[in-house]
């Protein structure tokens, strides 16, 4: 079960959950899970290609086997450097794992994925939040809250309107099982506060059903279902069917809601609209309030019966034959080897027709002597390929030929960039051997401090702070590089999809990321144009934030229909420090004024980048600043797993000085570990105090960092950071 090499490990625990069936003690069987589950979950760590199959597989053993991981929903919390397609994976496994034990956590993970840039990432997850609810009675309050702490992050920071379109759809959904769970009205508020965002024609005929619905509890009902109204002829069929509804019973709640209105609206479906179900519907409405409007509201708005979820239903003889052949191509597909033999071999008999006709005919009794022959020999090369391709039967002893990464249906939209690189931070260099990454959980960068941070440890053998700290081996001072700091892949943060600030319009695709070019800090933009038309770029600004960081003017610029162009932006400390409190992972709101509109995004920043070239300090600065800053400001880490390379005390100097993180001193301690300090300094001259223990005492393959601040609030963005440069 601790095997290097996945394939073994997935072999034994195939075999254990083939023979389950057999136990009878239910003790037994709770003592396989707890032992076999810890082992799946360790197969995450290894490179996101095994990492996707391994996935797949306990998705079906999952539905086999419902308790198998439900001590481990942790292990399938995503990391900020996950492909997008691990991402979705693990996502439908936290949502199928929640239950009544565990919801509060997998719904706290769930609203941390809907901060995110992918709008589809984004949807689903708010997707899943939904369902929760749906199948645990106990979650609904946590649900509905998230929801509204969703749309009140939204609207706060101008951001996320596909998490508002989602966010109403959910909780329409919610109040349509739950209409007397819960006090609605302060919900209904918060959704109501947010009608100008909603857009799309689902999230358009929720909001109305929930107009209609709670009529009665909405305060300026007409002024909100006005806009529908004048807009009912140029709305969707699914959005003018619940306008329509909505009209009859507000009518029939309120009677300030006048003849005029409804009568408005009733000539126009029955005359305007061509759509029969909408038409028919609006002379029923009609006819019923004309001849008896009492009747007619016993009707539209009867107590109807209590909505039931249902999962969907599993054929346990398919999962049968699924789990028969885990870690099989098969198994990826969620496909038995009949299904995928049977569609290559129509596959294969269509090539033959076409090649024969193409053909000069062959006589009739070579053709019959032939074809059976033929008949026999594919089918047998096909099945046995079907049936005996092990995906997982890698070496990673030797340097195994990658295959290439599975292309999930749910994928995002192509880019200039390569497929994945920009949901997924890939750190490894060009030419350099992957290492095993596993980080924390949290938005598109790893927050270190949601897992692993805990207040520093009491000194140990290694930090005598009574004594001379800085007694060390120190070698001679690395001379000063110029190289630029670590860069962070762009990363997606708007949409073509997404709706401008002022006016509403779409169109435009920006990739963002903060870089350090000669000590000069710069926002990267990698914008392409996804309208029809011309756009000129006109202005950029960051918003008011922590640091009084400011970018520069741009040149305006014009964008042909499809183009892209990439623009490095400068940015000065000259804005005004904000007082607003910062958050880890960190981010900076950027406007981009356009002649399509003004678009308003979130562009993450890893905390090396804003790191000066004035930190570095004298062995006895560095004793005096340790000592005067207190205990109290210092924060742990652990680092999962290094880079190759940086074991190595002058490559980790230089790896490290390259990003404005300075060497002080280091020593060998009695556990064999090198314990080395550095210094660094971020903008408004905040200090801050490093220390790198290799190896961790904890995981052979990682390390131990702590840092301590005057400024403890920055503190976990530098924690974040030396773990992304460790491994980068």
């Amino acid at each position: 079960m601790s095997h290097l090499n996945p394939a073994v490990v997935f072999s034994v625990i195939k075999l254990v959950v083939r023979y389950l069936d057999y136990v009878q003690d239910e003790e037994t069987v709770r003592a396989l899970y707890k032992r076999i589950a810890p082992s799946l979950g360790s197969l995450l760590s290894g490179p996101p290609e095994i990492s996707f199959i391994i996935l797949r597989n306990l998705q079906v053993i999952m539905l086999k086997r419902p308790g198998f991981f439900e001590k481990e929903t942790k292990v399938f919390f995503c990391n900020f450097n996950d492909p997008y397609y691990l991402k979705l994976e693990k996502l439908d496994i936290l949502i199928n794992l929640c239950d009544a034990k565990n919801f509060d956590v997998v719904v706290n993970e769930l609203f941390v994925y809907s901060t995110q840039f992918d709008p589809e990432f984004v949807r689903k997850a708010i997707k899943g939040i939904g369902k929760i609810s749906m199948k645990i009675d106990k979650a609904v309050d946590k649900c509905i809250t998230v929801c509204v702490n969703i749309l009140n992050d939204a609207k706060e920071n101008n951001r996320a309107p596909h998490a508002i379109q989602e966010v109403v759809v959910c909780v329409a959904n919610i109040l349509r099982k739950y209409p007397q769970k819960f006090d609605a009205e302060q919900c209904l508020n918060e959704v109501m506060k947010a009608h100008e965002l909603i857009t799309e024609p689902e999230a358009k005929a929720s909001f109305i059903w929930l107009l209609g619905e709670y009529a009665e509890n909405i305060k300026r009902i007409s002024a909100l279902f006005q806009p529908f109204i004048d807009s009912f002829l140029s709305e969707q069929s699914v959005v003018q069917q619940q306008i329509l509804t909505a009209a009859v019973k507000i009518f029939l709640k309120l009677p300030d809601f006048t003849e005029d209105t409804i009568t408005r609206v009733l000539e126009s479906a029955t005359e305007s609209i061509e759509n029969p179900d909408i038409r028919d519907r609006a002379f029923i409405y009609w006819k019923m309030l004309s001849i008896d409007p009492d009747r007619a509201k016993k009707i539209v708005l009867a107590e109807r019966p209590p909505y039931k979820y249902e999962e969907a239903a599993v054929d346990q003889s398919h999962v049968d034959k699924l789990i028969q052949n885990l870690g099989n191509v098969t198994a990826v597909f969620h496909k038995t080897p009949e299904d995928v033999y049977k569609t290559q071999v129509l596959y294969d008999q269509r090539e033959k027709e076409e090649e024969e006709e193409e053909s000069p005919k062959q006589p009739q009794a070579a053709q019959a002597q032939n074809q059976p022959n033929q008949a026999k020999e594919v089918p047998a090369e096909r099945k046995a390929e079907a049936q005996n391709v092990d995906l997982l039967d890698f070496d990673f002893e030797s340097k195994p030929k990658q295959p290439s990464a599975p292309a999930p249906t749910q994928a995002p939209a192509p880019t200039p960039a390569p497929a994945g690189q920009n949901k997924n931070l890939k750190l490894n260099k060009p030419g350099e051997k992957k290492e095993e990454q596993k980080t924390g959980g949290g938005s598109n960068f790893v927050n270190l401090l949601d897992d692993f941070v805990t207040p520093a440890p009491a000194p140990t053998q290694s930090v005598n702070k009574g004594g001379d700290l800085l007694d060390f081996d120190s070698p001679a001072p690395t001379p000063a590089l110029t190289h630029q700091s670590s860069a962070v892949p762009y990363e997606k943060v708007l949409d073509e999809n997404t709706s401008g600030f002022n006016n509403g319009a779409a169109g435009l695709v920006v990739q963002a990321s903060f870089l350090r070019e000669n000590q000069k800090i710069l926002l990267g933009l990698k914008i392409r144009n996804a309208s029809g038309g011309t756009i000129e770029l006109l202005d950029l600004q960051i918003k008011a934030n922590f640091f009084g960081l400011k970018a520069e003017k741009i040149a305006p610029r014009q964008l042909a229909p499809g183009a892209q162009t990439e623009v490095k932006v400068g940015l000065n400390v000259t804005g005004g420090a904000n007082p607003t409190p910062i958050s880890t992972p960190l981010f900076f709101q950027v406007g981009l004024k356009t002649s399509l509109d003004l678009f308003v995004f979130s562009v993450p920043c890893m905390f090396h980048v804003l790191l000066g070239a004035n930190g570095e300090l004298s062995k006895d600065e560095f004793k005096v600043q340790w000592k005067s800053v207190s205990g109290e400001n210092e924060l742990s880490a652990e680092v999962p797993s290094v880079r190759g390379g940086l074991e190595d005390l002058e490559s980790l100097k230089q790896h490290f000085r390259t990003n404005n993180i300075f060497f002080i001193a280091s020593k060998v301690n009695e556990a064999k570990q090198r314990i080395s300090y550095f210094s660094a300094r971020g903008l408004g001259e905040a200090l801050f105090l490093i220390e790198v223990s290799l190896p961790s005492l904890k995981n052979p393959r990682g390390a131990s960092i702590s840092c301590k601040s005057p400024q403890k609030i920055l503190v976990p963005l530098v924690l974040q950071a030396v773990s992304f440069l460790m491994n980068v």
